[in-house]
């Protein structure tokens, strides 16, 4: 396990005890030798986790490496992810359930995607893929990561509006924006609804999940951030 791995993991609560003594004999088997580094990897995983994550603030003491970086940021926590990844230090499924984690833990409306692209990856096989994300986009997941990522990185430079990930893009005049809802005519006991086309009533749309929507609405407020740049 990689440094930046364990210290994400950290971040988010879900390092392992078994997490920092790989870490460490990872770390030996590298030619790194400190007398704390050489303790926790001979330590027993059942051991306590508080006395596990002391030797490790030791070692990192005596390696020089900050053991409590500020992730407390939703975005700092995702530009690091991103970066541990295009180092290879991450596969493209761990990306997508730490994102998922970052996500459900603060609830940053600009990694609304990742949560359900865990939700996607849960009906693989089950015949109802498609769901959550874009089946056509499902080839490679990386190359879901990879459009992911370039998203994220373009809707951090826009001011986007509040709710956006809620939007549709509608099928038939391509409006992209909120919905309006429309109670569906059917015997039911249930309270459900069509989400309608505020510009043109159609019930057809695809959903912000989409990636070639946020890639048109995006271009749209880049093209609005150009022209005002250019004035």
């Amino acid at each position: 396990m990689m440094t930046e791995t364990l210290l994400l993991n950290r971040a988010l609560n879900c390092a392992m005890a078994e997490d920092y003594i790989e870490w460490a004999v990872e770390r030996l088997c590298e030619g790194v030798d400190t007398p704390n580094l050489r303790i926790l990897a001979g330590l027993n995983p059942k051991l306590e986790k508080d006395e596990i994550e002391s030797y490790f603030r030791y070692t990192c003491k005596e390696l020089n490496i900050d053991s409590f970086p500020r992730l407390d940021e939703p975005l700092t926590m995702a530009g690091r992810i991103k970066r541990a990844y295009e180092l290879d230090e991450l596969s493209a499924e761990t990306v997508v359930y730490m994102m998922d984690q970052v996500y459900t833990k603060y609830y940053e409306p600009l990694l609304f995607v990742w949560s359900l692209i865990v939700e996607e990856l849960s009906l693989k096989g089950t015949g109802h893929e498609g769901c959550f994300y874009p089946l056509e986009e499902f080839d490679s997941l990386d190359a879901v990561v990879q459009t992911e990522f370039s998203l994220f990185m373009r809707a951090c430079f826009l001011d986007l509006p509040k709710e956006f990930e809620q939007f549709i893009q509608c099928d038939r005049c391509g409006y992209i924006g909120q919905s309006i809802l429309s109670k569906k005519d059917h015997v039911s006991s249930q309270k459900m609804y069509w989400h309608l086309c505020r510009q043109c009533s159609y019930h057809k749309y695809h959903s912000m999940s989409d990636p070639k929507v946020r890639d048109i609405y995006f271009k749209r407020f880049e093209a609005v951030s150009r022209s005002n740049n250019s004035m």
